[in-house]
């Protein structure tokens, strides 16, 4: 860890005293508004956050844009949370923003703002980032909740996005699904869109009251918006309609019952996208005069399953192809050039990128989720040998729906490896995971951190629910050892924590190396 990376890690993740949305908003001012000049695709949800930002930014990534995306947390190294083309930012780059930001930082305090805290500090840094970068695009995720989540400063997102809504985080959002759809439904904005995964009841009439009150076009996203087709040895394949693409098959690269709904909304979200980049040029279809291709403009935009009635609509994309521009709406109701400053060519070059995307017929959706990688979400590391990041009950639930269809097709018995936080709900965590299960063993790990649960009252929750053998080790190496030397042939998932995640990934060291690959057999996969 450098010096820089022992600095950040000591800032406290919470504080007494924080600054508003508005004092926020006053630190951009002194980095000039970097976010103004951004196209911004913003993201928020309680599961799946990570995982819908990574289809939207290998997906924009195919399509040949530049993307810059920030998510979190990071398993290894805290450059993980700033990616550039889906890559994490160089080193240079890294420093270089801390130092901009540590400074401000430095001038703010004088003036009498409060030190940013731990995720404020790397979200300045990130604008830093971008704002040097020039993306086209940015994919930004919220940290927790939204109305008052530092991202949520930005105020003229193209599109925003809620993924799943379960119980997280309840001492901060409140203790029911309906006040944490609040929350999250706080990143909403005037007019913006809205594509939302509709699967929480109690969450729902939360969602559509809010998006009404802004005027926002809103986009359920529910399972009948997806096709299960069937499953081969790396990927899931389902069947999605769109606006644009008409019928698309589409190979998600992961065995996780959770990413048929992840990839369904981030395909819808690429949809909108591309229907608000045309939809918002300076006069726009409405001022043309033709109401046929104008009529299913409206339709398409009231319709949240897209043009049903149309699955090739070759008037629509070729109008798109003529009329797609970079222009966006500001908050006080005006337009702006999202490319002013940028050379003629420049522009031509991005709304030339545009062009061939709509013409491509989908190929970039296809391609771009199926080349996607987000590590630790159902990740197949080893032959039979599973992480997966699940932190909280909704998580968990969502993994031991994949872990009983895996059991169901294999008839194998299950080993589980397992870490927790003690803020979280681990009891019901566990009670969760285990539901249904035929489990061999179980191996429990303290990780390294504070925040740790302790192993022995983990240890006692399991042995309330389930009639197994139960180690307890005091270190994740240990344990990670003992957990693969004795699974035998049975299907093995590490979960509860990215923490631990995090240090069995550090263990593994880089999985996709040749050399490692051909040790073990390696599958690759991904995620949430």
């Amino acid at each position: 860890m450098t010096n820089i990376e022992e600095y950040l890690e000591r800032i406290p993740m919470w504080a007494s005293r924080k600054n508003s949305l508005d004092n926020v908003r006053d630190f951009l001012e002194e980095l000039g508004n970097p976010d103004r000049e951004m196209r911004i695709l913003h993201v928020a949800g309680t599961n799946g956050k990570g995982s819908v930002c990574q289809y939207l930014t290998s997906v924009l990534c195919q399509a040949g844009f530049r993307v810059g995306t920030f998510v979190s947390p990071h398993l290894e190294t805290i450059r993980e949370r700033f990616l550039m083309d889906g890559n994490p930012v160089d080193q240079d780059g890294f420093e270089e923003a801390f130092w901009q930001v540590r400074s401000l930082a430095d001038r703010m305090a004088g003036r009498g703002y409060a030190p940013p805290t731990y995720f404020e500090f790397l979200f300045y840094m990130f604008l830093v980032m971008m704002k040097r970068t020039t993306p086209d695009f940015v994919v930004l995720e919220t940290g927790l909740g939204g109305r008052l989540d530092v991202t949520n400063v930005v105020n003229v997102p193209i599109l925003t996005i809620l993924t799943s809504i379960s119980m997280d985080h309840m001492q901060y959002l409140g203790d029911t699904l309906e006040k944490i759809a609040a929350e999250k439904a706080g990143i909403f904005k005037k007019n913006v869109p809205v594509i939302y995964d509709d699967s929480c009841l109690e969450g729902r009439g939360i969602i559509e009251k809010r998006a009404e009150a802004l005027g926002c076009p809103r986009f359920p996203i529910g399972s009948k918006d997806y096709v299960f087709i069937r499953r081969e040895e790396e990927k899931t394949l389902i069947q999605v309609d769109t606006g644009i693409w008409g019928r698309l098959l589409i190979g998600i690269p992961s065995q996780a019952e959770y990413q048929m709904m992840n990839a369904a909304v981030a395909v819808r979200a690429l949809d909108v996208l591309v229907q608000e980049l045309w939809r918002k040029d300076s006069g726009g279809l409405e001022t043309q005069g033709e109401p046929e291709v104008l009529g299913q403009q409206k339709q398409w935009r009231k319709n949240s399953g897209g043009l049903e009635t149309q699955k090739e609509p070759e008037v629509l994309v070729q109008k798109l192809c003529r009329r797609a521009s970079f222009v966006q709406e500001t908050s006080d109701g005006l337009t702006k050039d999202d490319w002013t400053g940028k050379s003629d060519s420049s522009r031509k070059e991005l709304e030339d990128l545009l062009e061939a995307w709509i013409k491509d017929g989908g190929a970039g959706i296809i391609q771009g989720i199926q080349r996607s990688y987000w590590p630790g979400r159902m990740e197949q590391v080893l032959e039979g040998v599973y992480l997966d990041g699940a932190h909280n009950v909704g998580g968990v639930e969502a993994l031991n729906r994949t872990i009983r269809r895996m059991q169901e097709e294999t008839k194998k018995p299950v080993s589980i490896m397992f870490g927790a936080v003690s803020d979280k709900d681990h009891r019901q965590m566990i009670r969760r995971l285990c539901d249904r299960i035929s489990i061999a063993q179980v191996t429990i790990a303290h990780m390294d951190t504070k925040r740790s649960a302790g192993c022995r009252e983990l240890e006692e929750e399991f042995n309330q629910i389930i009639n197994c053998p139960i180690k307890v080790f005091p270190e994740v190496g240990q344990a990670w050892e003992y957990f693969l030397r004795t699974r035998k042939d049975s299907l093995a998932f590490c979960a509860g924590s990215l923490y631990l995640v995090g240090e069995v990934k550090g263990l593994l060291g880089n999985s996709r190396a040749p050399g490692f690959v051909e040790a073990v057999g390696f599958k690759g996969g991904t995620d949430r």
